[in-house]
């Protein structure tokens, strides 16, 4: 059991906004769906307010992990457990990766007049990433300590990086049209007020050790830097522990936007636009830590750990207990308040409109790496096409993530309901899975409200038909 909760742990520690819901996040009718990925989102939908009663993305993904899918369909009752609870590993040189994403977006509100919009969100979102980490390390994280093949093996663990948050996030948007006639300019921001539930990173430059089966481990020339601010039970699960703020900002160029020939008194439906050409930047922030922060660096440490097996620190006084015991002496030093920054992006979109209802979309993705702790986000580019009317909507989304897993999504818009997901393998193969992705919304707008007999030129558009 408690292999399977640190292997569990392991996955869970490799993440994003993650995800953009490439299905979705990129349509006219997107809304509040596509705020994460470009504000000006706001501005390109057509009617005049929207209100997102909830939706949510659930996301996993790694490179050194498995579950084959007809144990995960198939009964277990009555059979013989399978080693690691049936997960499969992938033991080679590569650097594993993953991520971990989930995000609910609760009652938002989005209004629009010809040249502005505005909007508020509430949301609550958790993001947790690994990034390089030592393929031997991810090796005893999932056989366990006794593990014989690298007993007494020196391992140079290179540098990698861990960092996770939670937390609930306010957000206020503005967007605005500063260019109109034959084409149009539209910016737009959102400024999220961020009170964090947890927060832990783990930086390692370089480490040297030695694990001699399950009872001893020998770490010398630790050259790193452990922060956390975790709740010592469940009764602080929901207590906020950090305070910051992050920004989206997004800029938006649409050429040649519909604006509606007639003939014999009649609208000719016309494409909705030639192309629209997005830049955003997502989840540029910071998180400051101090309740019950614990910070904790390493300058060429060295312990010898006896007994291993039998170690397991009772919760965070625990493991702080365990630290101070093991590692604090000499040059390492102690803090009591870290800061985390958000999993920050930029993204570029292009989206051609074919005909009247047909458009391709390719979107890029490319995660920042600043030189502080932070949660990393994963690198996508994408192509989409899809087919879009007033009241249903179908997208077919290629990815490339992290620029090595090659997916194939769908999503499906039918008047207030939208289902999606950018991996859709997990769900249609046979295959291993190596990870999920799931979207859903519930929403309305005032098309919700117009019965179909009853619009006209100031309602209802043929562009949007």
């Amino acid at each position: 059991m408690k292999r399977l909760l640190f292997i569990y742990i392991l996955i869970a520690s490799f993440a994003a906004q993650g995800q953009v819901m490439l299905g979705i996040a990129n349509s006219n009718f997107a809304g509040n769906m596509g705020m994460g990925l470009n504000p000006s989102a706001m501005l390109l939908m057509p009617y005049h307010w929207e209100a997102n009663i909830i939706s949510g993305d659930i996301f996993l993904e790694n490179n050194y992990v498995r579950y084959p899918k007809d144990q995960m369909m198939g009964s277990t009752e009555g059979t013989t457990p399978l080693p690691h609870g049936g997960l499969l590993d992938d033991y080679t040189s590569t650097p594993k990766n993953a991520h971990v994403h989930t995000f609910m977006r609760l009652p938002s509100f989005i209004y629009r007049t010809q040249e502005q919009a505005f909007g508020i969100h509430l949301a609550l979102r958790g993001d947790i990433s690994i990034r390089n980490l030592t393929p031997n390390l991810a090796k005893y994280a999932y056989e366990g300590l006794q593990y014989t093949d690298l007993s007494g093996v020196p391992i140079t663990v290179d540098p990698f990086r861990i960092a996770g948050m939670t937390w609930a996030e306010i957000g206020l948007s503005y967007g605005k049209l500063i260019k109109k006639g034959n084409d149009h300019l539209i910016v737009a921001g959102t400024l999220n007020l961020i009170g964090a539930f947890q927060g832990l990173y783990f930086y390692n430059n370089r480490t040297d050790l030695t694990i001699n089966g399950d009872s001893t481990m020998t770490i010398n020339n630790m050259d790193a830097e452990l922060a956390f601010d975790l709740p010592k039970d469940q009764s602080e699960a929901m207590k906020i522990r950090g305070k910051g703020a992050s920004v989206n900002i997004g800029f938006t160029y649409v050429s040649n936007p519909y604006r509606g020939n007639f003939k014999d008194a009649r609208t000719i439906a016309l494409k909705r636009y030639d192309y629209r050409l997005g830049a955003s930047l997502i989840d540029a922030g910071m998180v400051f830590f101090n309740r019950n922060a614990h910070v904790y660096t390493f300058n060429n440490s060295s312990a010898q750990l006896d007994t291993i097996n039998a170690i397991s620190p009772k919760g965070v006084d625990g493991l702080d207990q365990f630290i101070m015991n093991n590692f604090m002496t000499g040059a390492n030093s102690i803090d009591n308040s870290f800061s985390l920054m958000t999993p920050m992006a930029a993204s570029a979109q292009l989206d051609v409109c074919l005909a009247p209802r047909w458009y391709v979309n390719a979107t890029v993705v490319q995660r920042a790496n600043p030189p502080v702790p932070h949660v990393d986000f994963p690198n996508i580019v994408s192509i989409t096409p899809r087919y879009e009317t007033s009241y249903f909507e179908v997208a077919l989304p290629y990815s490339l993530y992290d620029y090595y897993l090659n997916r194939i999504g769908i999503a499906l818009r039918y008047h207030f309901l939208v289902l999606g997901t950018d991996k859709l393998g997990p769900y249609v193969s046979n295959n291993e899975v190596s990870g999920i992705d799931f979207y859903f919304g519930l929403k309305l707008s005032d098309y919700d409200f117009i019965r179909k007999g009853k619009r006209t030129r100031q309602n209802h558009c043929d562009a949007y038909n």
